[in-house]
């Protein structure tokens, strides 16, 4: 099997990550309507904002420009990313355990820098045959993915993801491909509603009942 897995909400608890990143910046003086004014930035390509992403190297500097000393947070945010492993679901680890010898790639989206930083210290990288940071379409990135890939004829292609934007484009690129809408209680898209997945499940448990037959 070729599986492609997302990362925020789906093997990490980016609820609970947002809010510790939270409370250093309201323990150090920034009241939560400045942390929520200044938590994404637009990137810009081409003189155009274009797409909306968070990252907190970026809201410390917006906030600093401000006239806040920041260098408290700073220094509590580098101790807090230094080591992500415990927002890591402990379903997730006992997955990718299970499906270790398949090939495993994260296709995630977000700002490069922040994401693959918070991915390459959550301990999980090894997993991985690529970690794949994207601005727009997962469906491009796997595209590429799979062009420099041979794909052996009845190969199962799994995506994993907590978006129904991210499975729209998924299945309407790749018909083929097993799909799964992952809602758990501790992500924040557990709401999520899509006629574009194959399967909506609860647990990684509930993914490994379904693709032991597809890998045969």
């Amino acid at each position: 099997m070729i599986i492609f897995i997302d990362f925020d909400d789906v093997l990490f608890n980016t609820k609970q990550f947002v809010a510790d990143i939270r409370s250093i910046f309201e323990k150090n003086g920034v009241s939560e309507e400045t942390f929520k004014k200044y938590y994404r930035y637009f990137e810009v390509k081409k003189g155009e904002k274009i797409v909306r992403k968070y990252n907190p190297y970026k809201q410390i500097e917006r906030i600093k420009a401000q006239g806040f000393e920041t260098g408290k947070i700073e220094k509590e945010f580098a101790k807090l990313i230094s080591d992500t492993s415990e927002y890591i679901f402990s379903d997730g680890i006992e997955f990718l355990d299970e499906v270790k010898n398949e090939d495993l790639y994260v296709v995630s989206f977000g700002d490069r820098k922040f994401q693959k930083e918070k991915i390459n210290n959550s301990g999980i990288a090894k997993y991985f045959k690529k970690i794949s940071v994207v601005d727009f379409s997962k469906a491009v990135e796997i595209k590429k993915i799979l062009k420099n890939k041979k794909v052996k004829k009845g190969e199962g292609l799994i995506f994993i993801d907590d978006r129904e934007k991210f499975l729209k484009d998924i299945k309407k690129s790749y018909p083929g491909m097993v799909t799964f809408l992952l809602k758990i209680p501790e992500g924040r898209y557990d709401d999520e509603i899509t006629n574009y997945c194959d399967f909506e499940v609860r647990s990684f448990n509930e993914i490994l009942e379904i693709i032991e037959p597809v890998s045969v």
